[in-house]
């Protein structure tokens, strides 16, 4: 006798705005008249609206960011303790806070092909390399020569990559330890010891215990490697930003999704004026415009975009369940 549609939708709107992180589907039981009502009602509106803006999702689906979480799959990873809290927190950490990032795969050769490539991380000037490792003789390379040519790592195994060096005690993030130099680059090795059971990492220990200050942690992490919040004064994990670049289109898509939902009501708590800041990118014109598309019926309407200090930014006045943010 319970009605579950918002959530529902909002789990529907993440689903497409996290690029397919994952999807969510329905099977409607014949007989059962009120599962459509109860379940996906919301859901069917989020995917009516999103079908009609396919172009909002096309591309080669990254955030523009020069951040990103490198995974590596392995057999370790697959027992220690089987489920990589230690990305999953990380990767939690930085959408709730609202930092964007890609996220690169690296395969042990034995499930999943081993296919990182050099190229593939010189987009990037800092990679997050979550617990545990056990990195192909190819991947050690790769980020050995990505260390080399300057780039910032950050792992909480580093002699597991051949890594080592003259460590000093890391005061930038407080979920760091230590830092050492490799060639012209610079490893910054997370706090917490990897044990049979727990990586005992910042971003293992947020999935698990999901408090406040862990979150702050990440996010204190991500200000070091210069990737601040899309979100400015929304940090408190219920309305996230995922931004998508559209370089071929001049443009920057920035999916809001809020998270906020009455359970006991089935509706979604709506925001007032959240503000969101950008990076400009170098294929946006000196004016920009934007416009906001929401699944609520209402008309596409046009920001004001403002420069700041660091970019651009503009002012969603209202939000409810999800929004298209196209600048």
């Amino acid at each position: 006798k319970k009605t579950f549609n918002a959530w529902m939708a909002v789990q529907t709107a993440e689903a497409f705005a996290a690029n397919g992180a994952h999807t969510v589907y329905h099977v409607e039981p014949r007989g059962i008249t009120r599962f459509g009502d109860a379940f996906w009602r919301g859901t069917s509106r989020i995917n009516a609206f999103i079908h009609a803006r396919s172009d909002c999702f096309e591309g080669p689906l990254t955030s523009g960011s020069r951040l990103a979480l490198l995974v590596l799959m392995n057999e370790r990873g697959r027992t220690i303790p089987g489920v990589m809290p230690s990305y999953l927190g990380f990767a939690l950490g930085l959408t709730e806070t609202n930092r964007p990032f890609d996220v690169l795969v690296g395969g042990d050769g034995r499930y999943v092909e081993d296919r990182l490539t050099f190229a593939d991380v010189t987009a990037y000037d800092a990679l997050i390399v979550p617990s545990p490792l056990a990195p192909t003789p190819n991947q050690t390379a790769v980020l050995q020569q990505f260390l080399r040519e300057g780039g910032v790592l950050v792992c909480q195994e580093p002699e597991r990559l051949g890594l080592a060096g003259e460590a000093e005690p890391a005061t930038e993030a407080a979920c760091v330890a230590s830092r050492f130099a490799f060639g012209a680059g610079q490893v910054y090795v997370l706090r917490g010891e990897v044990t049979p059971v727990w990586t005992d990492d910042s971003g293992a220990n947020f999935l698990r215990d999901y408090s406040e200050p862990q979150r702050e942690a990440i996010g204190a992490l991500a200000d070091f490697l210069a990737t601040p919040t899309l979100l400015p004064g929304n940090e408190d994990g219920l309305v996230c930003a995922f931004p998508i670049v559209q370089p071929d289109r001049s443009r920057v898509v920035v999916h809001l999704v809020n998270y906020d939902v009455d359970i006991a009501e089935d509706r979604v708590r709506t925001k007032q004026s959240i503000r969101v800041a950008l990076s400009r990118p170098g294929f946006l014109s000196s004016a920009p415009s934007a416009t906001l598309m929401t699944p609520d019926g209402d008309s596409p309407a046009a920001l004001k975009v403002t420069p700041t200090a660091d970019g651009i930014a503009c002012t969603v006045p209202r939000l409810g369940a999800y929004a298209i943010l196209v600048v």
